[in-house]
């Protein structure tokens, strides 16, 4: 939902012509025109999506021009979680298109529909990533993103597996855990790794 006109993320205060465009998904609110906001008595002055500020800022200690500098935590947001998506084999996968999505979508369908149509996704500025787990015989297990950082040639995607104890009660049923997530499209190579 985008801050209404008067209104930003971080209580700033905006004042901007009505071409500015805002947006506040993954808590960054951009703008990809012109606009003067002023922020506890200071005027900052945006162009192109990226304020002065931050260029400079950029400049003088080498972040990276994505706003995502060495070694940062990247915002994700959950799309989709369950127990029985319909590929049963594991598996991580990068969608960065239409076709991928629609590909992808299909697997994560167990009878053709069972989560409807795939998500409205701008890839331009989006990337989704799938977790399959893979079949189990029992219920208990799951696949979830822990944490994702930029790194400077690359971004890592930390996710977990979980698997019941021995001795667990679980249910008699043929699971396929996945975990389908949203983050920014910053442009690099992106790498996962598994924690214990």
């Amino acid at each position: 939902m985008c801050p209404e006109e008067g209104q930003a993320a971080d209580g700033m205060v905006a004042r901007a012509s009505d071409d500015t465009y805002r947006k506040a998904r993954f808590g960054i609110w951009a703008t990809h025109s012109f606009g003067v906001y002023w922020e506890k008595g200071r005027m900052s002055i945006t162009v192109r999506g990226m304020s002065v500020a931050v260029i400079a800022f950029a400049i003088a200690f080498g972040v990276s021009a994505d706003g995502f500098g060495e070694d940062v935590r990247v915002p994700f947001e959950t799309i989709m979680q369950g127990l029985h998506a319909g590929r049963t084999e594991s598996g991580n996968i990068v969608v960065d298109s239409q076709t991928d999505l629609e590909r992808v979508w299909r697997q994560i369908q167990v009878r053709g529909d069972d989560y409807g149509e795939p998500p409205e996704v701008s890839f331009a500025e989006e990337t989704l990533l799938v977790l399959f787990m893979g079949r189990r015989n029992t219920g208990g297990y799951s696949i979830e993103v822990d944490e994702v950082r930029a790194e400077p040639d690359r971004i890592t995607v930390y996710y977990r597996e979980y698997v019941p104890a021995p001795g667990d009660a679980v249910i008699q049923v043929l699971t396929s855990p996945f975990h389908v997530v949203r983050i920014p499209n910053l442009g690099r190579p992106i790498r996962f790794s598994r924690r214990r």
